[in-house]
């Protein structure tokens, strides 16, 4: 069976330059974390570089009740796009009630959150990403000017990898 060879399979020119998504496609395997506080520590690091807000912070302490969120953040420092980001250090992918509770329970902090972020270091999964979908979809039908979205691991490492601060 001889192989097909098409632009693709060729080698670039060295001359051209790949642009930045040859970052991104080269991301590394970087081991999840070994407990829910470096996991937690980390997503500081990693958001305050993502959301561009040097001010993102962990929201209350161990033992507080932290209402849905476990990090506070500012999308580009803008004060009216508050982040709320949910840490967790689970092996099962999250599910429509769980991320539905914590949805509830964040929004009523009453800071005007734009967007719920569940960082998990979860495998990918279509059945979580289409939860959080109807979770985001339920949300705004009921009045919410809301964005959920959900990071599986390896979408965290691809976001790691484009951040120095976190990576390292």
């Amino acid at each position: 069976m001889s192989k097909r060879h098409d632009q693709s399979d060729q080698a670039m020119p060295a001359t051209e330059n790949p642009g930045p998504m040859f970052s991104v496609m080269a991301a590394q395997e970087i081991p999840r974390p070994k407990d829910w506080q470096d996991f937690q520590r980390g997503c500081v690091v990693l958001f305050s570089a993502e959301l561009k807000d040097p001010h993102a912070q962990e929201y209350g302490r161990h033992g507080q009740k932290q209402r849905g969120i476990d990090i506070l953040g500012r999308r580009n420092g803008d004060p009216r796009h508050l982040v709320g980001i949910q840490c967790r250090r689970y092996v099962e992918p999250l599910k429509y009630a769980a991320m539905l509770k914590d949805c509830r329970e964040a929004l009523g902090i009453q800071a005007g959150l734009k967007e719920i972020i569940f960082a998990t270091t979860a495998p990918s999964d279509t059945k979580a990403t289409d939860a959080v979908l109807e979770v985001e979809r339920l949300l705004r039908s009921e009045g919410h000017d809301l964005t959920v979205v959900l990071y599986s691991w390896s979408d965290l490492e691809l976001k790691i990898c484009q951040h120095p601060p976190a990576l390292a």
